[in-house]
Protein backbone atom coordinates (compact mmCIF):
# COMPACT_ATOMS: atom_id res chain seq x y z
CA UNK A 1 0.00 0.00 0.00
CA UNK A 2 1.16 3.24 -1.10
CA UNK A 3 1.74 5.97 1.90
CA UNK A 4 -0.08 9.36 1.01
CA UNK A 5 2.83 11.43 1.46
CA UNK A 6 5.19 9.27 -0.85
CA UNK A 7 5.57 11.41 -3.64
CA UNK A 8 9.08 11.71 -5.66
CA UNK A 9 11.39 11.12 -2.67
CA UNK A 10 10.60 7.11 -1.73
CA UNK A 11 13.31 7.31 0.78
CA UNK A 12 15.43 10.22 2.73
CA UNK A 13 17.66 12.02 0.80
CA UNK A 14 21.18 12.13 1.25
CA UNK A 15 23.00 15.66 1.70
CA UNK A 16 26.52 16.87 1.63
CA UNK A 17 25.92 18.83 3.82
CA UNK A 18 25.89 17.97 7.63
CA UNK A 19 24.05 21.40 8.30
CA UNK A 20 21.54 20.77 5.97
CA UNK A 21 21.34 16.97 7.18
CA UNK A 22 20.07 18.11 10.56
CA UNK A 23 17.84 20.52 9.90
CA UNK A 24 15.76 18.12 7.43
CA UNK A 25 16.15 15.79 9.91
CA UNK A 26 14.46 18.16 12.80
CA UNK A 27 11.73 19.69 10.33
CA UNK A 28 11.19 16.69 7.40
CA UNK A 29 7.73 15.52 9.73
CA UNK A 30 6.42 18.90 9.51
CA UNK A 31 6.51 18.98 5.66
CA UNK A 32 5.03 15.27 5.52
CA UNK A 33 2.17 16.35 8.13
CA UNK A 34 1.15 19.15 5.66
CA UNK A 35 1.03 17.01 2.96
CA UNK A 36 -0.91 14.62 4.64
CA UNK A 37 -3.08 17.79 5.80
CA UNK A 38 -3.71 18.91 1.94
CA UNK A 39 -5.03 15.06 1.20
CA UNK A 40 -7.48 15.24 3.89
CA UNK A 41 -9.03 18.48 2.66
CA UNK A 42 -9.37 17.73 -0.30
CA UNK A 43 -10.84 14.33 0.92
CA UNK A 44 -13.22 15.81 3.19
CA UNK A 45 -14.43 18.08 0.43
CA UNK A 46 -15.39 15.09 -2.11
CA UNK A 47 -16.87 13.26 1.40
CA UNK A 48 -18.96 16.22 1.83
CA UNK A 49 -20.11 16.86 -1.40
CA UNK A 50 -20.59 13.33 -2.02
CA UNK A 51 -22.79 12.96 0.69
CA UNK A 52 -25.09 16.27 -0.11
CA UNK A 53 -25.44 14.54 -3.22
CA UNK A 54 -26.19 11.09 -1.42
CA UNK A 55 -28.58 12.51 0.05
CA UNK A 56 -29.96 14.25 -2.68
CA UNK A 57 -30.00 17.94 -1.67
CA UNK A 58 -31.48 20.38 -4.10
CA UNK A 59 -32.04 23.27 -2.81
CA UNK A 60 -29.42 26.15 -3.43
CA UNK A 61 -27.87 28.01 -0.96
CA UNK A 62 -24.80 30.00 -0.18
CA UNK A 63 -23.16 31.86 2.13
CA UNK A 64 -19.68 34.34 2.35
CA UNK A 65 -17.05 34.27 4.85
CA UNK A 66 -13.86 36.00 5.37
CA UNK A 67 -11.94 38.62 6.20
CA UNK A 68 -13.44 42.53 5.24
CA UNK A 69 -11.09 42.69 1.97
CA UNK A 70 -11.08 39.03 1.12
CA UNK A 71 -14.09 36.45 0.80
CA UNK A 72 -15.29 33.51 -0.29
CA UNK A 73 -18.64 32.66 -1.31
CA UNK A 74 -19.31 28.83 -0.51
CA UNK A 75 -22.18 27.78 -2.00
CA UNK A 76 -24.43 24.10 -2.51
CA UNK A 77 -26.10 24.50 -6.50
CA UNK A 78 -26.16 23.75 -9.61
CA UNK A 79 -22.46 23.04 -11.23
CA UNK A 80 -23.67 25.61 -13.96
CA UNK A 81 -27.08 27.44 -15.54
CA UNK A 82 -27.62 24.06 -17.75
CA UNK A 83 -27.02 21.22 -14.85
CA UNK A 84 -29.60 19.65 -13.19
CA UNK A 85 -26.25 17.76 -11.13
CA UNK A 86 -25.34 20.29 -7.44
CA UNK A 87 -22.21 20.57 -6.48
CA UNK A 88 -20.28 22.36 -3.51
CA UNK A 89 -19.09 25.14 -5.14
CA UNK A 90 -16.72 28.45 -4.09
CA UNK A 91 -16.06 31.75 -5.29
CA UNK A 92 -13.72 34.06 -4.35
CA UNK A 93 -14.08 37.70 -4.13
CA UNK A 94 -11.93 40.83 -3.49
CA UNK A 95 -12.83 44.26 -2.05
CA UNK A 96 -11.89 46.64 -4.61
CA UNK A 97 -11.07 50.34 -2.79
CA UNK A 98 -11.06 51.96 -6.01
CA UNK A 99 -14.29 50.67 -7.30
CA UNK A 100 -15.91 50.74 -4.15
CA UNK A 101 -17.46 47.41 -4.23
CA UNK A 102 -17.21 43.57 -4.44
CA UNK A 103 -15.58 42.32 -7.35
CA UNK A 104 -15.29 38.87 -8.68
CA UNK A 105 -11.69 37.36 -7.73
CA UNK A 106 -12.51 33.91 -9.05
CA UNK A 107 -15.56 32.47 -10.69
CA UNK A 108 -17.46 30.16 -8.58
CA UNK A 109 -16.83 26.53 -9.92
CA UNK A 110 -16.68 23.60 -7.75
CA UNK A 111 -14.99 23.46 -4.57
CA UNK A 112 -12.80 20.53 -4.89
CA UNK A 113 -11.50 21.71 -8.10
CA UNK A 114 -10.63 25.19 -6.94
CA UNK A 115 -6.69 26.17 -6.11
CA UNK A 116 -4.90 24.57 -3.33
CA UNK A 117 -4.99 27.84 -1.71
CA UNK A 118 -8.64 28.26 -1.89
CA UNK A 119 -9.46 24.59 -0.64
CA UNK A 120 -7.11 25.32 2.57
CA UNK A 121 -8.54 29.07 3.12
CA UNK A 122 -12.39 27.81 2.81
CA UNK A 123 -11.90 24.48 4.64
CA UNK A 124 -12.26 26.09 8.34
CA UNK A 125 -15.64 27.78 7.40
CA UNK A 126 -17.17 24.52 5.85
CA UNK A 127 -18.40 23.24 9.22
CA UNK A 128 -20.66 26.30 9.53
CA UNK A 129 -21.88 26.18 5.75
CA UNK A 130 -22.85 22.62 6.35
CA UNK A 131 -24.70 23.48 9.66
CA UNK A 132 -26.10 26.57 7.84
CA UNK A 133 -27.27 23.97 4.91
CA UNK A 134 -28.60 21.70 7.58
CA UNK A 135 -30.73 24.49 8.67
CA UNK A 136 -31.96 25.71 5.59
CA UNK A 137 -33.23 22.12 4.62
CA UNK A 138 -35.10 21.80 7.91
CA UNK A 139 -37.00 24.87 6.99
CA UNK A 140 -37.52 24.32 3.67
CA UNK A 141 -39.14 20.61 4.85
CA UNK A 142 -41.63 22.43 7.42
CA UNK A 143 -42.92 25.19 4.75
CA UNK A 144 -43.47 21.88 2.30
CA UNK A 145 -45.27 20.44 5.01
CA UNK A 146 -47.68 23.48 6.17
CA UNK A 147 -51.20 23.74 5.17
CA UNK A 148 -51.53 26.15 2.14
CA UNK A 149 -53.18 29.44 3.59
CA UNK A 150 -56.87 28.19 2.11
CA UNK A 151 -56.24 25.18 4.13
CA UNK A 152 -55.86 27.37 7.47
CA UNK A 153 -58.39 29.43 7.22
CA UNK A 154 -61.27 26.88 5.57
CA UNK A 155 -59.92 23.59 6.06
CA UNK A 156 -59.10 20.97 3.16
CA UNK A 157 -62.60 21.62 1.89
CA UNK A 158 -62.80 24.90 -1.46
CA UNK A 159 -65.97 25.58 -0.02
CA UNK A 160 -66.66 28.53 1.59
CA UNK A 161 -68.18 28.28 5.24
CA UNK A 162 -70.15 31.33 5.02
Amino acid sequence: MKKPNSGILSKKPNFSSATLSDAFNEVCEIFDRHQDDINSVSQDIRNLEAYLKHCNVQVSFSECYGAKSDRYEISWGPADEESKDFRLKCERQVYSFDLDGWVVGDHGRPLIECPLSTRMATYPYLPDFFRSLAEQIRVFSRKKQEPAPNEILFGLSDEIPF
